[in-house]
């Protein structure tokens, strides 16, 4: 939205950008991270929620997106697997 006041733009630019804000959050804090398809569940469609669910689960990791690779600089990525819990709770314990 603040771009939206550097850049002149038409109300509709930040009136989009406003519903992308409130509306783009849901899918993140359902609770599921794939909608299934099949019988088998082996089809379907990925939310990409299991980003946003670590963050909930351990609240040190995740701020941002994985498209902008501010937690890689700021190294608060967390993908889920072994290692990289493994290298948390070792900064975890470092920390205190």
């Amino acid at each position: 939205m603040f771009l939206c006041w550097i850049v002149p733009s038409s109300p509709v630019h930040a009136f989009f950008h406003l519903m992308q804000a409130g509306i783009s959050p849901t899918v993140g804090h359902t609770g599921f991270h794939k909608i299934v398809s099949s019988p088998e569940g082996t089809e379907g469609l990925s939310t990409d929620a299991y980003f946003h669910y670590l963050h909930h689960r351990y609240f040190t990791v995740n701020f941002g997106t994985q498209q902008v690779p501010l937690d890689w600089v700021f190294k608060t990525y967390h993908d889920g697997s072994p290692e990289t819990l493994e290298a948390m709770m070792a900064a975890r314990k470092s920390k205190g």
